[in-house]
């Protein structure tokens, strides 16, 4: 094309012809004028998190939150009157527990926190109130020969991850994600908000292997819009999320909906396949055989959100295929709508420009005959 502008020119009209409405998350959104955009913000890293390492914040430590306040600040003032946006998401895949990046709990996280840490304090604290000081009722349900509160909470591991099916011991590490979420999302809120109260808040996000049911509670307090990055390929992945203490997606992730009484958006599925002469041997394990089999995975995943009430879009990853020799992640799969060579794969995305085409109608009817 010569430059990034003409590239844009040709590909805005592509997209627009493929029945898309929006630029999702990554994405060279400035190269897009007069198209509808969303911005991805970051802001656990301010506090040291790291979504990929399975890195959480201390979301009480107060510089934290003064950095999200200047970030925003930063990030979200100067768009507060842009017409082509839609909204913000906080962050990526937080680890709020048991995932793909460790069988860690939100307690086992803030476990490890030294003493003298906000989110410590705050877990102890947590536990004083719950257990009213009664350490041997604590004993009798953590399973610890340790002395005292801070005995306990000074060690290294708990093993809450493993017993996050058990009754009481369940219930307090479902209530301290619940504080945490809290307060990771009240402050995002507030912080956007004060910076530009004129669009929405996207959420963070979440990873398919789900949250607990508290993280999902707090989330529909501050979010306008609940995010899932959910890649699906057969209906035994609703099992997945219970193994480790989750809620589950089972109906389409309407107890996501039930749970935080807001919208859901799907911001990331895609499907891969095995005879596009990719490696395809890392990233989200979604492989079928053909292109034929990926339109048809599209056309399964779009059905489904079009014909959820609850369901406000879904954002596809992602535009071009990633290199054989991997990304910047090591990433090397077969997600995109077009080659290296920017050929479009034309049996895709002539079932996505029909699919996407017939949106409106389809989510209409559906939310009518509800």
């Amino acid at each position: 094309y010569g430059s990034k502008e003409k590239w844009a020119e040709e590909n805005r009209s592509r997209l627009r012809e493929w029945g898309f409405n929006t630029m999702g998350a990554w994405s060279d959104y400035e190269l897009f004028p007069e198209f509808p955009y969303v911005l991805q913000l970051n802001f656990s890293s301010l506090g040291g998190g790291d979504w990929q390492k399975g890195i959480f914040p201390d979301v009480f430590e107060p510089e934290w939150e003064q950095k999200v306040l200047q970030e925003a600040e930063r990030s979200c003032a100067p768009r507060k009157n842009d017409p082509y946006l839609i909204g913000y998401f906080t962050d990526n895949e937080l680890h709020f527990g048991p995932d793909f990046r460790g069988l860690e709990t939100m307690v086992d996280m803030y476990m490890k926190l030294k003493p003298a840490a906000p989110g410590k304090k705050r877990l102890i604290q947590f536990f004083r109130e719950r257990y009213r000081n009664d350490f041997h009722a604590f004993e009798k349900v953590w399973k610890s020969g340790a002395t005292g509160f801070e005995g306990v909470l000074e060690k290294d591991k708990l093993g809450a991850s493993w017993w996050i099916g058990r009754g009481k011991l369940r219930d307090d590490v479902y209530a301290f994600d619940g504080i945490v979420a809290e307060r990771y999302f009240s402050v995002s809120a507030q912080a956007i908000r004060k910076a530009d109260p004129n669009h929405l808040i996207l959420g963070c996000r979440f990873h398919a292997l789900g949250v607990t049911p508290g993280v999902i509670k707090a989330a529909g307090q501050y979010n306008d819009v609940l995010s899932i990055n959910l890649y699906y390929l057969t209906p035994l992945q609703d099992l997945l999320p219970r193994l480790v203490g989750n809620v589950d997606f089972s109906g389409w992730m309407k107890s996501y909906y039930e749970l935080g009484g807001k919208p859901i958006l799907g911001t990331e599925f895609s499907y891969r396949a095995i005879t596009s002469g990719l490696p395809n041997t890392k990233g989200a394990p979604v492989t079928v055989f053909s292109q034929h089999d990926r339109a048809f995975g599209y056309h399964l995943y779009a059905r489904n959100c079009q014909k959820a009430p609850y369901m406000v879009g879904y954002h596809w990853f992602n535009y071009m295929d990633e290199p054989k020799e991997g990304r910047f992640d090591g990433e090397n799969s077969n997600y995109g709508l077009v080659n290296k060579n920017d050929r479009p794969y034309q049996v895709l995305v002539k079932e996505i420009s029909r699919l996407n085409h017939q949106a409106y109608s389809t989510h209409l009817i559906s939310s009518q005959n509800r």
